[in-house]
This record gives structure tokens, C-alpha cells and sequence, in this order.
């Protein structure tokens, strides 16, 4: 199967919105085909088209022009036609394993009551999907599930035409949410049809009559892909309103990917951008470094923010001069707290493909004695610090393979030699010098020969 591949995808209202760098010639025969994965099924979309620079396009797909057929869940396989020719849409993105680093953190409503949804992902062979059907449902698939140990209480008004209930504490204004019914015989959440009133904090469903509603009602908050499940407590309209006191000492801990861009290093200071997260929501968030001996490292930051970006400064100066004698690897983490869980991030550029191991590692770097500390990505696009001997550094960038195939004594003060070298990744360079390094660790000598 031939492959369109794309550099990033998002949800955006009602749009589904694609970046690229393929090169599109023929527009007028350029479309989106929707495949349906249970039938084999394709529909034809014609997709809006734009370029962006020298490098990128963006194609466009108005997802109220697409037919989700009202299926509990159903999955959508992407493709383009163009030039007569069926391409896979893949990401050129580093390959996550966790579900919630692959799935949209945005998602399309299906319908006007909150029940059904769609949400892009890329599938284990970065292939571009679109999975749809029943929002509590899909949240399994791909969200981390926290589950609050106290509830939410509510009070019902079964008085009007429309059944409510009235949230007694924790507003929902601007919160992504869902109201769920857990099915006993399925075994599964179902999202119900409502709508909410943010002025008087309640919501309102008829669909909630003929449920058990003191056992199996839920209010699923999304938070990015973190899944809150409260249950709801339900109380008669002129009992005592009960208060829950939201704080949590012992918070399940969840661990993610955190996508960050702009990454830049001088004088010891490193500097990043975390797009459409801002920090100061949080209740408190750190950046910490983690070495495989389990060392935590926190260094000093500074965080300002900027429309909807978070941007983080860290002073690495004291982890480089601490650890300025030895070999040791660092993986940066960003660790965000709420009322609810701790979210521990790995960082990283991970809507970038994997460079070569040259390109990976940062050409500023920090040098003490003959120790180097240089930022670089990892092979999972992760952000980490190494602090290494200068030649070790060098191998590891390069990674060489040598042989000596000559080795012959002229004279009493010259040799003759022969060495093979392939650099893995590169492809033409130049050898300059030859070095000869004197073994005994306690002193660092180094001779240098013109080649």
C-alpha cells in the first residue's frame, strides 16, 4: 500500500486539520477517502487545501459533511486519492505505545446532547483513524482512568417536565464532561444525552427516569486524556445539601507524554515551549531530571506564559557542575498537580520524526575538565542531558566502526598505518587529525597528528 505521510493532525470545532509535506500536483483529483474498517466501505470527501510555506500544506476536512453512522463503535480508516492512486495517511511522528499519547486530546461531538463522539488517533502502525460512537464508551480505550474516592453530591428536580439535578459543589462551567450510566449486564459506561445550564449548575436529562440512579450514575470529567469518574450521590430536593471536601492526600499517580517545541540550550540554560497547556491552572507543577540510579535532580525555573503556551527556563548549572566527573544520563519530566492526581510528563518533541543520531544531540554544550554535558532527543524523541567524557560523547553521536588494517614500524620515531572508518549515519565527511591518548586515567594527556 502506498503512504501519504502527514506531520501533525488536531480537532478544531468542526474541522479535522492535516499538515504535510508531500507534494500535491493535481488538487482537483485530490480527496479524502474514509474507509469504514468493519465493512470495507469508502466515502469520498473533497478536502480544502492550503499552503502554508515552502515545506507544509494543510488540508482541511469539514467533519459535518462526514456520515458517522450512529453505531456504539465503530472505527473510520483514512486514506487520499490522488492521481488515481490509494494512499494510507501516516504519521511521520515517533512511534507511542500508551493509547493516550496516540489518541487526539481534542475531540468532535457527534450530536447536540453530549452522547457520541469522534476522536482521531494513530493506530500501533502510525496509521491515521478516526474512531467514533458512544463518548463513554471510547474513553476506556484510550484515557487514563482516575477514579476520586468520594462523590459528587446532587439534588433532584423531578418537578418540571425535565428531570435535573443540581450540582451542590463543583461547578463544571468550562469542563469538558460527559453524564455516564454504568451498565451492570455490558459491563461498560454509557454516556447519556444531556444539557447543562451554567448559571444554576445543573443538568438536565430525561433519560435518567427509569435508571437505578442512586448506584450507577457518573459524571466523567475529560481533562485532556485524564479521565475523572465521580460517582454522584443523589438527594431529595428538600433534604440537607451534603458538602464533600475535595482534598486528596493519597492521589493515584498517571504518567504521560508531554509535547513541547522550541527546545534551545546556552550558557547552561535551557528553554522550551509546552503549546495550549497553561501551568498556573495547576495546583503546583515541577520540573524534575531522573537518572537510571533512580537520582532526582530539581533545578531552578522560570515559567511564564503567553495566549494559551506555557514557556519554562531551567538553570542546569548546578546539576552539571554536581555531576562533572562522571558518566550519567538524565531524562527530563514535568510533574503537574491538581486536586485529584499527580501527572508525571515525560518531555519531548513527539510530533517529530526520529533523527539521526547526529542530528539529535545539541551542537552548544557545557565542557568541565574533559567531561562534556550536551542536551540531546533519545531514540523516543524524549528530551535528557548527558554529561560524558569528551571521546565517549563522540562515539556515541557518531557511533563509528573502526579497524586497523596496517599497523608497521618505519623507523625508531615513525609507524605506518591503515584505518577503515564508517560512520553510521553520515554519509561524506573528513578525517583531520589522528589522536594518541595516554591510558592512565589520573592524567589527561592527548597527542594530536595531522592526517
Amino acid at each position: 500500500m502506498a503512504i501519504f505521510y502527514i506531520s501533525k493532525f488536531d480537532i478544531k470545532e468542526n474541522t479535522l486539520n492535516i499538515v504535510t509535506e508531500e507534494k500535491l500536483n493535481s488538487l482537483d483529483e485530490f480527496k479524502i477517502i474514509l474507509q469504514d474498517r468493519s465493512s470495507k466501505t469508502e466515502y469520498f470527501y473533497q478536502a480544502k487545501v492550503a499552503k502554508l510555506n515552502d515545506n507544509f500544506t494543510s488540508i482541511t476536512l469539514n467533519l459535518l459533511e462526514v456520515s458517522f453512522f450512529n453505531n456504539f463503535k465503530n472505527t473510520i480508516d483514512m486514506f487520499v486519492s490522488m492521481n488515481n492512486k490509494k494512499y494510507r495517511i501516516k504519521s511521520k511522528a515517533v512511534y507511542l505505545k500508551a493509547n493516550s499519547s496516540r489518541y487526539s486530546k481534542n475531540i468532535y461531538y457527534l450530536d447536540s446532547m453530549n452522547t457520541n463522539i469522534a476522536v482521531p488517533y494513530l493506530t500501533i502502525n502510525n496509521n491515521l483513524s478516526i474512531i467514533f460512537g458512544n463518548a463513554s464508551n471510547l474513553f476506556n480505550h484510550f484515557c487514563n482512568i482516575i477514579k476520586p474516592p468520594k462523590p459528587i453530591y446532587t439534588t433532584e428536580d423531578t418537578d418540571s417536565k425535565v428531570y435535573s439535578l443540581k450540582l451542590n459543589e463543583l461547578t463544571l462551567s468550562n469542563k469538558i464532561f460527559f453524564l455516564a450510566y454504568y451498565n451492570e449486564e455490558k459491563e461498560k459506561y454509557e454516556s447519556l444525552p444531556y444539557t447543562y445550564d451554567e448559571t444554576s449548575n445543573k443538568i438536565y436529562s430525561n433519560s435518567m427516569f427509569n435508571l437505578n440512579r442512586n448506584k450507577n450514575i457518573f459524571i466523567q470529567i475529560k481533562e485532556k486524556n485524564n479521565l475523572l469518574i465521580f460517582p454522584l450521590v443523589i438527594i431529595k430536593k428538600y433534604d440537607e445539601v451534603i458538602s464533600t471536601n475535595f482534598t486528596f492526600t493519597d492521589k493515584p499517580i498517571i504518567k504521560n507524554h508531554l509535547l513541547i517545541e522550541d527546545v534551545t540550550f546556552a550558557n547552561n540554560i535551557m528553554v522550551f515551549k509546552i503549546p495550549d497547556l497553561l501551568l498556573h491552572n495547576s495546583s503546583r507543577f515541577e520540573v524534575f531530571l531522573k537518572n537510571k540510579s533512580h537520582h532526582i535532580f530539581s533545578p531552578e525555573i522560570i515559567h511564564t506564559e503567553q495566549a494559551k503556551d506555557s514557556f519554562v527556563e531551567i538553570d542546569l548549572s548546578k546539576l552539571i557542575l554536581n555531576y562533572s566527573e562522571k558518566i550519567t544520563r538524565w531524562e527530563i519530566y514535568l510533574k503537574i498537580e491538581n486536586k485529584f492526581y499527580t501527572e508525571i510528563n515525560r518531555l519531548g518533541i513527539y510530533n517529530k520524526p526520529v533523527k539521526p543520531s547526529y542530528k539529535r544531540y545539541f551542537s552548544n554544550n557545557y565542557s568541565v575538565n574533559n567531561y562534556i554535558a550536551t542536551p540531546y532527543f533519545t531514540i523516543k524523541n524524549g528530551l535528557s542531558i548527558i554529561i560524558k567524557t569528551r571521546n565517549s560523547l563522540h562515539k556515541e553521536i557518531l557511533q563509528p566502526i573502526v579497524s586497523v588494517d596496517t599497523f608497521k614500524k618505519i623507523n625508531s620515531l615513525s609507524f605506518l598505518t591503515e584505518i577503515m572508518l564508517e560512520l553510521k549515519n553520515v554519509s561524506h565527511f573528513s578525517v583531520t587529525s589522528l589522536m594518541l591518548k595516554y591510558r592512565n586515567k589520573a592524567e589527561n594527556i592527548e597527542y594530536y597528528f595531522d592526517v
